[in-house]
């Protein structure tokens, strides 16, 4: 079979890809083995267009906003599924120094902050007061992906197993996987880029984080809640929740562990006055970057192997943005890449040594 690209990895980076090339025309396969702990399938689809202790504005998010809200309703209405719910997180803010970051945006006017409701006292205990931040997004990325997956099985397009990248050569046509022959490849294998001989000299940082699935009954689902870690409402399953996450950068495996499951339970019982009950304990490894800005582009010694990686936490807001702009660049190479996630910023580093096929 040939086809214009092979995509490895179906997260969300490699979904969304998928659907804006080809949405513009190109033929895809995807080749992916449905690993249950991906960071896609652990990821709660939070989207906060605020970020850290400051509380400052995240990175593009005024850019994005209008990008991912247009594709994600644009797959609802393609695929008759619901994926985006636009919503409002409210932070009982945890510590003085927050407080006081708070006021100073409250203060300043800063969009997306302000006060927050009293009322929800009557579910949690928190020792100061909360703020509001509006307007956040839960993804729906199981739904995503599952739906996505289905049309590339039914299509012929899903190659479904784990990529071994001894089985890639390139030849004069473009590159060969096995059987299938592509004009180029394009790697969306989240963590598993470090095993990647193309990409293994960028500086990427990974960190391992950990989540706790509980059944809460009578907590209003109009709201994401956060005090040191987050509870988001689970769309579509009645009263579960995502809580967390954590970020551990000294990890043995991709495996949960004990200890977190235990604090965690310790921090969601003091914090939540209603009772819960624990359903899932979910742990996945995160391919994030250095300086935390993604990978886009393609190799310099060889330009028909592709990244499109390294979104860290921020993979539901910053992937349509950039995988529509990377499709235009792939339609036309006159539309440039965002200079901030052009690969190319690393061209030294990775024409220092390659691999040869």
């Amino acid at each position: 079979m040939h086809v214009n690209y092979i995509i490895v990895g179906q997260g969300i980076a490699g979904s969304i890809l998928y659907y804006t090339l080809t949405k513009a025309g190109a033929n895809c396969v995807v080749v992916d083995d449905n690993k249950s702990n991906s960071a896609s399938r652990v990821a709660a689809g939070l989207i906060n267009p605020v970020t850290g202790r400051r509380l400052v504005k995240s990175w593009m998010i005024d850019e994005l906003i209008p990008a991912f809200t247009e594709l994600y309703k644009e797959i609802e209405s393609d695929l008759n599924i619901s994926c985006l719910e636009e919503t409002v997180l409210t932070w009982h803010l945890p510590a003085t120094d927050i407080v006081e970051a708070f006021d100073k945006r409250i203060a300043s006017g800063t969009e997306f902050v302000e006060v927050g409701p009293s009322e929800q006292n009557a579910y949690f205990n928190f020792p100061f007061k909360s703020g509001d931040i509006r307007s956040c997004y839960i993804v729906n990325v199981q739904q995503i992906l599952d739906s996505l997956r289905a049309v590339m099985k039914s299509s012929g397009l899903l190659v479904e197993e784990k990529f071994d990248h001894q089985q890639l050569s390139i030849i004069n046509a473009g590159v060969r996987y096995n059987d299938l022959v592509a004009d180029k490849i394009i790697f969306c294998e989240g963590y598993s880029a470090i095993h990647n001989s193309w990409f293994a000299q960028l500086p990427y940082s990974l960190n391992k984080g950990e989540a706790l699935i509980v059944s809460i009954k009578d907590l209003p689902t109009n709201h994401i809640y956060k005090f040191r870690q987050t509870l988001v409402p689970l769309p579509g399953k009645e009263n579960l929740w995502w809580y967390g996450s954590n970020y551990i950068w000294d990890f043995k495996d991709d495996r949960p562990t004990n200890a977190y499951k235990e604090a965690a339970t310790k921090e969601l019982q003091s914090w939540l006055k209603l009772p819960f009950t624990f359903e899932d304990h979910k742990a996945a490894i995160r391919y994030a970057t250095v300086e935390r800005r993604p990978f886009v582009g393609f190799h310099p010694a060889q330009p028909r192997v592709g990244i499109f990686n390294g979104w860290g936490t921020k993979g539901c807001s910053l992937v349509p943005y950039f995988a529509r702009q990377f499709t235009d660049h792939l339609m036309n190479p006159m539309v440039p890449i965002h200079a901030e996630a052009d690969i190319k910023r690393f061209n030294s580093l990775l024409s220092v040594k390659g691999p040869t096929f």
